[in-house]
């Protein structure tokens, strides 16, 4: 995901000089290597190891983070509009196209992701044993499966945007696919806001209880006389998830309102 959004906002800079556009593009080829590589690999475990699947959804952390490969793969979808919906005749259309086309999928994987992840991990471990839940169990890392439909919503703007200029720059011969791409971006801006709707309030109770873990542990441990341990790199480094859906729900509405 990184990698995808350096390579979008080198190539989005309002400061150009010569050398960037090459540079932007060898970030995003790099960005889609690394995505197929790591797809690949982590399907040909699954395939391999099925017996993997079940203990992957029902453990605690590693399950929060099934819903990071829809998010890669948006951000190929981003720069397949910012590059190349420019292109002359027709390849803008068909770069504008397969853009939806890696949108759409990972939307749905997204969505799946923010439904089935956390309601069967609660399923299945409330099967094992009831627990009692508590707000100090929540890290940064459970905005995860929410974060998702967010930025799958904010993508469905800049698709939705990135079909109609192709279909407002399309020569004659591609009258049928300019023809297509309002019907398709309004749907795709429909879906979008349906997206934010089901990643945004999902997002903001995870972080009510996120800060109120936090909180309440810090006004517990006084009282007991103990002092709270340093925060590691990586719990700082988590920490910072917890800015993802303000930052890009707000991206999102701005990028649906531009489109629609």
């Amino acid at each position: 995901m990184g990698t995808g959004v350096t390579a979008t906002l080198l190539n989005r800079l309002p400061f150009q000089f010569p050398g960037l556009s090459v540079l932007a593009d060898v970030v995003f080829g790099l960005n889609v290597v690394v995505f197929v590589v790591l797809l690949a690999a982590t399907i040909a475990r699954y395939i391999l190891f099925p017996r993997l699947i079940k203990p992957t959804l029902l453990h605690p952390t590693q399950s929060l983070f099934i819903g990071t490969l829809p998010m890669g793969l948006a951000t190929v979808a981003d720069m397949l509009v910012y590059r190349f919906t420019s292109l002359p005749g027709g390849g803008g259309v068909r770069a504008a196209r397969a853009a939806w086309w890696l949108w759409v999928v990972s939307a749905i994987a997204a969505a799946a992701c923010a439904a089935l992840v956390p309601a069967a991990q609660e399923l299945l471990q409330q099967s094992r044993r009831p627990r009692r839940h508590e707000a100090r169990g929540v890290t940064a890392a459970h905005l995860l499966p929410a974060i998702g439909p967010i930025v799958l919503a904010a993508t469905g703007g800049v698709v939705a945007s990135g079909l109609l200029s192709a279909a407002a720059a399309a020569e004659s011969g591609e009258t049928t696919a300019a023809a297509d791409a309002l019907p398709l971006a309004r749907a795709t801006v429909a879906a979008s806001y349906a997206l934010w709707g089901l990643g945004v309030p999902a997002s903001l109770v995870v972080l009510a209880a996120y800060y109120r873990g936090g909180i309440g542990q810090e006004h517990r441990q006084p009282r007991h006389g103990r002092q709270r341990p340093p925060t590691s790199i990586a719990e700082a480094a988590v920490a910072m998830l917890a800015v993802g859906p303000c930052g890009r729900g707000a991206f999102g509405l701005l990028e649906l309102a531009q489109a629609a």
